[in-house]
């Protein structure tokens, strides 16, 4: 059959196909219209438990207070630090500021080191286990007041030992879980909403009805401390017993405070519900502690306003540079430093002063039951414990102190504290701390320049805490107190002088060092020598100690007219025992508070000013013999412009003023000729060029003062003897010296040009320009002289 005759059929064969389906399909729904389902009933919307949860935006009115929180971040932490600048904010906003440790910052100062300063501590989320012995250091530091704040958080890669290792030593257990609610939840289980606080003061503000939502916290374990804790709806990922868990505590005095989370820190959780009054509380909670301090904190237990108090004249001096570098490191902890005479009413004092010379702060010694005893007091008070049996002394020496002897002495004197002991006072330190409600003052007493020199060092390198025998009190024995100076090579006989003539400062025009006056005036009775620095260089101490006195003389030279090198010598030929006079325009200028000035010359600087004259003070001295009593001598014309201006100075109270200004000169009454001795040295300063004397005057203080040298030493003067000169208004002419105007000058006045040959004006033809004694003495007063002996290069 062909194709065209099947195709009908197919045809048909399909209709059918189709009519029957669709005949089935309304034999078996029917023949209706559109298909109703039935009714079923639906549920309402939970729209609340989907809710983003409220907002608060909380007043914060911080209590502004001074300190530093440490932030731990050496121990592999599991945060990034930007983590807690909400926290941190809030912190400093309350006038802290925040250190984070860093391993990088810890090896400068370590976590330890921080401590001894550090009001709050923070230890978030480590990963390392805190070894024993910053363990103890932070044992310690909660002893003396510190807060703690330990943060855990289960979502980071934590080790919970980590946290127990230090959170055990205050009675708290971190659990490894996690906490979860199924019902009171921030839209996932384990953002767990808390309504039940103890009173704390890391709660306070919260109440019935307040929540805090912590973001996946772990349980914090401290039974009788849980301060945040979730209802009967909340429970641990390790176990599904019932009770309530604790995602925060707070222990040990309220000082250490645990939490469980780490993420309600971070914006936007912050401000999420009450949040934003819980990290309030926690800022305040860092900042508001009282963290006490012990003298080994210096000088973190000093407020912001200190004084560094000297009422020792002589101290000072000797101490001054020290006392400034420790000004500067006062300063570069934002502190405000002043220096003064006395203790006041206010502020925090740093008081500096000798055993013997402790009056000031007798009172503060006394509460704190120190005693200093001098040898003459040690020795009565062992003569009366030997005749009462009962009486037992008891001796002590500082861990600094040098092998004890078999049999103990006191050499200097004895430092007594109660409950302690007794300590050497020779070579040592006293520092005490002395606590007042709003105040501190520290006191450090010494025995000598040296050992105040210690001390200085002892605090700058916060080293004295090595020989704390209490929280308050150090002694620290920097040398050995059998250590004598070798006996004196002072000699009473005087044969040989040294004249050095220091020519190697700046010189002001026309001006001149003296050598000529001393060598002419001396060479008649006693073996003269020269010396000139820019010639000669420097001598040695050798050198010195070779003649039984020397003159050391700048004249009118200024601007280090003694260099530091030979002011280190003129020291060491002092404290080997010798005989000197030092004469000088500026001498005191050059060197203002140094120990140069209290342990050589005996004379403060006070300002400079023009002298013409001076005046006769103490006529029985020997320097003033065959003076006229109240004797006034003018000096000659200057052979400078500028050498008016000379040293205005004033005495310690170990010195004698043998001559002061006169009445003609700008501060009349100012020490212008003193004189020291002791059973080792005798030192005599003229504070102003000796040429500028009329020559038989110049003669006579000269020998009077050689003279001098060969008596036995007169006693020290009597403390209370020692009125030092006070600069009243007026006069005066700045405090610096005029510029020079000019070096080296070219003509010779007053027929005095050839007696030095120190300015290159003074003669042409000589070859020593020291040599010419005649011209140069009677010339300078232009009678006599004409200067031909001197070459220009003399001094």
């Amino acid at each position: 059959m062909s194709k065209r005759n099947w195709f009908p059929y197919v045809i048909i064969a399909a209709v059918v196909i189709v009519v029957a389906f669709i005949g089935g399909r309304m034999l078996y729904f029917g023949s209706g219209g559109s298909y109703t389902p039935p009714e079923r009933e639906l549920l309402p919307h939970n729209i609340e438990a989907a809710a983003v949860p409220a907002r608060q935006e909380v007043v914060d009115n911080p209590e502004v207070s001074r300190g530093v929180v440490v932030v731990d971040y050496g121990h592999e932490n599991a945060l990034y630090i930007e983590e807690l600048n909400v926290l941190l904010s809030k912190v400093v906003s309350r006038g802290f500021s925040y250190e984070v440790v860093t391993p990088e910052e810890a090896e400068k100062v370590s976590l330890i080191d921080r401590l001894s300063y550090a009001k709050a501590l923070i230890l978030p989320l480590p990963r390392i286990d805190y070894t024993p012995e910053e363990i103890t250091a932070i044992e310690q530091y909660i002893d003396k007041g510190g807060r703690l704040l330990i943060v855990g958080d289960p979502t980071r890669t934590i080790v919970v030992e980590s946290l127990n290792s230090i959170a055990g030593s205050f009675g708290i257990i971190y659990a490894n879980d996690y906490l979860y609610s199924l019902e009171h939840n921030d839209n996932n289980y384990r953002n767990v909403v808390y309504t039940k606080f103890n009173d704390s003061i890391i709660t306070d503000g919260l109440s019935d009805g307040d929540q805090v939502i912590f973001y996946a916290s772990g349980s914090v374990s401290a039974p009788g401390h849980e301060i945040i804790m979730g209802d009967d709806t909340v429970f641990s990922s390790t176990s599904e017993s019932s009770g309530a868990k604790a995602s925060a505590a707070l222990t040990t005095n309220d000082q250490v405070l645990a939490l469980g989370d780490l993420t309600f820190f971070s914006q936007p959780h912050d401000s999420t519900e009450s949040n934003g009054i819980l990290i309030n509380n926690i800022a305040s909670f860092l900042t508001s502690g009282n963290r006490t301090f012990e003298i080994r904190d210096f000088p973190y237990f000093l407020n912001t306003e200190v004084n560094i108090v000297f009422d020792d004249t002589k101290v000072f001096n000797s101490q001054f540079e020290d006392a400034v570098k420790l000004k500067d490191y006062l300063e570069d902890t934002e502190r405000t430093v002043d220096f003064t005479d006395e203790i006041g009413d206010s502020g925090d004092v740093i008081y500096i002063g000798r055993f013997d010379t402790a009056d000031a702060v007798q009172d503060y010694l006394d509460d704190a039951d120190i005693v200093l005893l001098e040898p003459e007091d040690i020795k009565d008070e062992e003569t009366a414990a030997q005749g009462d049996p009962s009486v037992e002394l008891t001796t002590v020496r500082s861990n600094l102190a040098a092998e004890e002897d078999s049999e103990e002495s006191f050499v200097k004197g004895r430092i007594q504290i109660a409950g302690v002991g007794d300590l050497e006072q020779g070579g040592a330190t006293l520092f005490y701390l002395h606590r007042e409600a709003d105040r501190n003052i520290l006191i450090i007493l010494s025995d000598t320049a040296e050992t105040n020199a210690d001390a200085f060092g002892l605090l700058l390198d916060n080293k004295f805490n090595e020989c704390a025998v209490n929280a308050d009190i150090a002694v620290c024995q920097t040398a050995d107190p059998e250590q004598k100076l070798p006996p004196s090579v002072r000699s009473s006989r005087i044969d040989t002088i040294l004249v050095v003539s220091d020519d190697d400062g700046r010189l002001r025009e026309n001006g001149k060092t003296s050598l000529v006056e001393y060598t002419n005036v001396l060479s008649a009775s006693y073996n003269v020598e020269d010396w000139v620095i820019s010639t000669d260089g420097a001598p040695d101490l050798a050198e010195l100690q070779q003649y039984d006195a020397v003159i050391w003389t700048t004249g009118d030279y200024w601007d280090d007219s003694i260099d530091e090198a030979n002011t280190e010598l003129l020291k060491q030929y002092i404290q080997a025992g010798g005989n000197l006079i030092l004469s000088g325009a500026s001498i005191a200028f050059d060197w203002d508070h140094t120990d140069f000035m209290s342990t050589v010359l005996h004379a403060d600087y006070l300002t400079f000013g023009e002298q013409t004259d001076i005046e006769l003070d103490l006529p029985d001295h020997p320097i003033a013999e065959d003076f006229t009593p109240g004797a006034v001598v003018t000096f000659t014309d200057s052979l400078s412009a500028e050498a008016t201006a000379i040293d205005v100075i004033n005495y310690t109270s170990d010195a004698r003023v043998i001559f002061r200004r006169g009445p003609e000169s700008e501060y009349p009454g100012a020490p212008t000729v003193i004189a020291y001795e002791d059973d080792r040295s005798k030192i005599a300063y003229f504070a102003f060029p000796l040429y500028r004397l009329p020559a038989e005057v110049r003669a006579l203080l000269v020998d009077n003062t050689v003279d001098w040298f060969t008596r036995k030493p007169l006693d020290m003067p009597a403390e209370a003897d020692y009125q030092p000169f006070e600069i009243e208004d007026g006069g005066g002419s700045g405090e610096t010296p005029p510029e020079d105007g000019g070096g080296e000058g070219d003509t010779g006045d007053e027929g005095g040009t050839g007696d030095e040959g120190d300015t290159g004006d003074e003669g042409d033809t000589g070859d020593e320009g020291d040599q010419g004694d005649e011209g140069g003495d009677t010339g300078d007063q232009g009678d006599q002289g004409d200067g031909d002996q001197g070459d220009g290069t003399g001094p």
